[in-house]
């Protein structure tokens, strides 16, 4: 009954939405027949009749998971064709970019049988591994009536969504059921999941590979490096403010507006999390009497370019975010300053960068209380709290140094949690179905 409901929740909202749909596939790029199952020709090519691994990610962050997982999985299970889903746009892109060549990146289908379906068949796969929460019923429930085995890795249930999941639990326990092994984030993620119905011999506990993301693309390490900084980078005073939302900009641009007084050369990076906010955002910088200049534009003139002093440069490009952190002085980590909970404060730690972030972040909070209390991070609240921050690190060398060391020791103890996922995951896959199907508890 609750299925047949959400069916036809879905059909009515696809239906709705379908000139939106049709839309952003002729304007943006996404692929309608990929969102209907059709995937024809460029699986075929790749997969030229072997049966994959599929990995369903949602978006950018579910993304530079399966960019750390995967590589440390490949070189395990020495496997040679990967699919990986992503149901965004962004999060496709940066699929492209940062996922090694043996996969191929789709567009996961809408949740209906049909196109469900119409995937499996195209796809084939041996076995299909989601991402964090990609709880999808009918992608789950033909999953299971394939035969194919599911497993969920760097899963998580937060204390925010855990009321919104027990609402559904009726629906949620049959899907869960479905799925063999959960490996988890946390204890508190693990313990979520168990109080869904979830058995606990089902359930493992492998830290976030979100803090493991060092070396997911190499390539672009090398580009980001310190020795090979363009012209514009170089000698100057470079703050970077990371993965900001709607309203963070304000606070930031107000404290940089004193820094750049303060400092001859002083620079800002600024990060949006979502880059159709891009129009938005150089209006606001504008707004405060700043010079607003994208990544791109620097990029096509090859690094030859010096910025005037007071700049923000405002990052437009998919997947550089976490090596852009490299060239800054100090790093402040957005969706700390409103209600998102926060985003990976390791990213610029594992570049010894002294960090500053909001004191909302519920989706990394052990990792983000262990960085304050050794000293490697602050907890800022408002504009004058950041400009305290910055003017401290910008005025004090030995400071930054001291703190951006700190923050790298935390960095460099939650690293390796992506090849013992990857070694767990591939020795589940490679073993045989055990008889006794997953349960949940009554």
């Amino acid at each position: 009954m609750v299925m047949r409901l959400y069916n036809i929740l879905m059909m009515v909202g696809i239906v709705v939405a379908s000139p939106v749909l049709l839309w952003l596939g002729w304007a943006r790029g996404h692929s309608v027949r990929e969102r209907v199952g059709i995937y024809n020709g460029p699986i075929e090519n790749f997969l030229n009749g072997k049966r994959p691994i599929w990995f369903h990610a949602a978006s950018v962050g579910e993304v530079r998971v399966l960019a750390a997982l995967i590589p440390a999985y490949l070189h395990v299970s020495h496997e040679k064709k990967i699919i990986v889903s992503t149901v965004t746009r962004s999060g496709r892109l940066t699929a492209e970019k940062i996922l090694p060549k043996e996969c191929l990146t789709v567009y996961s289908p809408l949740d209906l049988r049909v196109f469900v379906k119409r995937a499996f068949k195209m796809i084939n796969p041996r076995a299909l591994v989601l991402t964090e929460t990609e709880f999808w019923p009918n992608l789950m429930e033909y999953a299971h009536q394939s035969g194919v085995r599911m497993f969920c890795v760097n899963g998580r249930i937060s204390k925010k969504s855990f009321p919104r999941y027990r609402l559904v639990k009726p629906l949620l326990q049959k899907l869960l059921a479905y799925v063999e092994v959960f490996i988890m984030q946390s204890d508190a993620d693990a313990e979520r999941l168990i109080r869904l119905g979830v058995a606990e011999k089902n359930v493992i506990v492998s830290g976030n590979i979100k803090f493991d993301l060092g070396d997911t693309d190499e390539r672009l390490r090398k580009t980001f490096s310190a020795s090979k900084r363009p012209t514009w980078v170089n000698g100057e005073r470079i703050l970077v403010a990371g993965s900001t939302h709607r309203g963070e900009e304000l606070v930031i641009l107000k404290a940089f507006s004193r820094i750049k007084d303060l400092y001859d050369g002083a620079i800002l990076i600024l990060a949006p999390r979502h880059l159709n906010r891009i129009d938005e955002l150089k209006l606001t910088v504008m707004g405060f009497r700043l010079s607003p200049i994208l990544k791109s534009e620097l990029d096509k003139l090859n690094g030859n370019s010096k910025l005037e002093a007071g700049s923000v440069v405002i990052l437009d490009t998919m997947g550089e975010l976490q090596y852009v952190y490299n060239w800054g002085e100090a790093a402040f980590v957005g969706g700390s300053l409103n209600r998102t909970g926060g985003h990976n404060p390791l990213e610029p730690a594992a570049w010894s960068k002294p960090i500053a972030f909001g004191p909302n972040m519920q989706n990394c909070q052990e990792i983000s209380q262990s960085l304050v209390d050794c000293g490697g991070a602050r907890i800022v609240r408002n504009a004058d709290e950041l400009f305290q921050f910055f003017n401290d690190i910008l005025s004090d060398p030995d400071k930054r140094d001291e703190m951006g060391n700190r923050a790298a020791l935390v960095s460099q103890k939650n690293s390796g949690v992506s090849i013992s996922v990857a070694e767990r995951l591939f020795g589940l896959i490679s073993h045989k179905k055990a008889e006794n199907q997953p349960t949940v508890a009554a």
